[in-house]
């Protein structure tokens, strides 16, 4: 992760956006190995509470990730 000072604070950029379609969720994942999941929809809105569909993507996305890996 990429990470500047800012005044007032830091600013970080993710390691990954990845896209959960073909995990099942029709979102969109920004990844970070410190903070964990962020989940938008494809028109950019944060989603709050994802739904348990959408964490079961994101789940077999990152045991892919974690296979390649390795």
């Amino acid at each position: 992760m990429t990470c500047i000072r800012i005044p007032n604070g830091i600013l970080c950029v993710s390691d990954a956006v990845v896209d959960l379609t073909p995990y099942g969720s029709a979102v969109t994942c920004e990844f970070h190995k410190w903070f964990g999941p962020r989940f938008e929809t494809r028109q950019g809105r944060e989603i709050v509470n994802p739904s348990k569909r959408t964490w079961t993507a994101y789940e077999a996305w990152l045991a892919e990730f974690k296979k390649v890996r390795q």
